[in-house]
């Protein structure tokens, strides 16, 4: 089977533009031309009195971002750091944020709502340099360096049902996820084979022997699904999910 590389436009990272308090995540794409977001992971070497090879421990890592990027007027990214330039903050003056997440894998997926497991981290901006050659673009050189541990959550994403483009994006911290069992039998409770399970953001699953499908699904949240199977009334029905582990729902489709 032929290996695809994946694109590297499915790895995001967005920038938060606003305060800590009132954060504002800007998609960091307009006129940057390189990211590469370095792990930086500190290693201790150590040798045993009784191995003739050394150990290697990974000890902690200190994540960084560097940013390449010629300069738009306009976007908010690019004027966030046109900002950073001008003043040259310190101290707490140059905090901010930066999450990262892959589109590879969505938790949820609409024509309008998009969610994705993500990382959010604290972070120190600041300009390496800005000019470039006579006749070209201005460039820019940033780095956002990591502080703290690393904060998981969901991003959810807005799109424009028409363009396709995202429109807005929110974090929220802590990714608490439930097993969804669906299990589609007959009047008579024998499973039923090949049912097709719709979970609306889901996707279409169908039933094997057992008669069981299984989504993971965000917690507190409401699901419309509906079931069918040749020679059956069609059901369709909502669940809502709180703080469960695992939540069954048990469908049963009736001779139509």
């Amino acid at each position: 089977m032929a290996i695809t590389p994946e694109k590297r436009s499915t790895l995001v990272h967005l920038l938060n533009t606003g305060t800590a308090s009132e954060p504002v995540w800007s998609f960091i794409n307009e006129g940057v031309t390189e990211l590469t977001e370095e792990l930086n992971a500190d290693t201790n070497d150590l040798q045993y009195i009784g191995e003739d090879t050394q150990t290697t421990y990974v000890r902690r890592y200190g994540p960084s971002i560097s940013l390449s990027a010629v300069m738009i007027k306009g976007d908010p990214v690019n004027d966030f750091i046109q900002k950073t330039i001008d003043k040259l903050p310190v101290g707490s003056d140059a905090d901010t944020q930066y999450i990262r997440f892959s589109m590879l894998n969505p938790l949820e997926s609409t024509n309008t709502i998009k969610k994705y497991k993500a990382f959010l981290r604290n972070a120190s901006i600041s300009v390496d340099d800005i000019g470039g050659s006579a006749g070209e673009e201005i460039e820019m050189n940033v780095t956002l360096s990591g502080r703290g541990e690393q904060t998981e959550g969901v991003v959810t994403v807005t799109v424009d049902a028409v363009t396709g483009k995202a429109t807005n994006w929110e974090f929220t911290a802590g990714v608490n996820t439930t097993d969804l069992k669906f299990k589609v039998t007959t009047s008579l409770s024998a499973a039923i084979t090949n049912a097709s399970v719709i979970l609306c953001g889901y996707g279409e699953q169908k039933t094997p022997a057992s008669g069981e499908v299984n989504y993971t699904v965000l917690q507190n949240g409401t699901y419309l699904y509906s079931v069918s199977a040749s020679g059956k009334t069609t059901v369709t029905g909502q669940v809502v999910v709180v703080a469960e582990t695992t939540k069954e729902v048990d469908v049963t489709l009736a001779d139509s």
